[in-house]
């Protein structure tokens, strides 16, 4: 894509959505991107040294991308699990322990016994691949339990009306 097509597409977005909103998502984007290539990355070193701590070998194979990518999974399936497991490595999804008992609670699930994220990866994710994929796509679109709302965009729009009525 050309600079100035890029550009043209952008600013229609901005049109559509507002700055703010574009800023956030590309914002969003951008931490994806560098959570998938620390996860290929990690993927790709397989020729750890003897001497590591068995600790940090299993925190280092605990991540929700590598869980997912794992599991038997095709076609649309298997794109939404790897972007919820890449939000979730991100902390963009079930940031917080709360989180995930509250996702427990509402499907039905028992709580994890251990308050790390990581304990609940396995329960989470087998729940998830059973539900449909507009279920899924749901969840990521509609950012459900993405932990508290971000309250910036909120603030500065009552900023600019507040300021609008005063003059």
């Amino acid at each position: 894509m050309s600079r100035d097509n890029l550009q043209d597409s952008l600013q229609l977005m901005v049109i559509e959505h507002g700055l703010e909103q574009v800023q956030q998502r590309l914002s969003e984007i951008a931490l994806l991107e560098q959570e998938r290539k620390k996860a290929a990355e990690e993927t790709s070193k397989s020729d750890k040294s003897p001497d590591e701590s068995s600790r940090r070998r299993r925190k280092a194979n605990s991540t929700a991308t590598k869980y997912v990518a794992r599991m038997e999974l095709s076609g649309e399936r298997s794109a939404v699990m790897v972007e919820l497991a890449t939000r979730f490595d991100a902390k963009l999804f079930l940031p917080s322990f709360g989180d995930i008992r509250d996702f427990c609670d509402i499907y039905g699930m028992d709580v994890p016994g251990s308050k790390a994220r990581a304990s609940a990866i396995p329960r989470v994710f087998k729940r998830l691949a059973s539900m449909e994929v507009a279920d899924i796509q749901r969840i990521i679109y509609n950012g459900h339990f993405s932990g508290p709302s971000r309250l910036g965009p909120i603030s500065d729009a009552i900023r600019r009306n507040g300021r609008g009525e005063a003059t």
